[in-house]
């Protein structure tokens, strides 16, 4: 049986039979573009800030008025951000 397999696999090594035609591998292209756009809530301008009446008065404790100091604090702070991001912007 060995003879056998020595001699089967010596003819199929001797035989020249034409591959099959392979086709050519596919070409995979690949582009990323990065598109910087500003939405509109960053391009609109903000609203005035409100100013207080003449006659206004605003009393309260001291932790009351250190709050309203902090909300003025923060709404400046948004502001000024959306400030630089609409510089940001093309």
């Amino acid at each position: 049986m060995a003879a056998a397999s020595v001699v089967m696999l010596t003819a199929c090594a001797a035989s020249r039979e034409a591959e099959p035609a392979s086709a050519p591998d596919p070409v995979v292209e690949i582009r990323r573009e990065t598109i910087m756009v500003c939405p509109a809530e960053i391009a609109a301008e903000p609203p005035a800030m409100p100013e207080p009446d003449v006659s206004a008065v605003v009393e309260g404790n001291r932790a009351g008025l250190d709050y309203v100091a902090a909300l003025a604090s923060f709404a400046r702070f948004l502001l000024d951000r959306l400030a630089d991001a609409a510089k940001e912007c093309p």
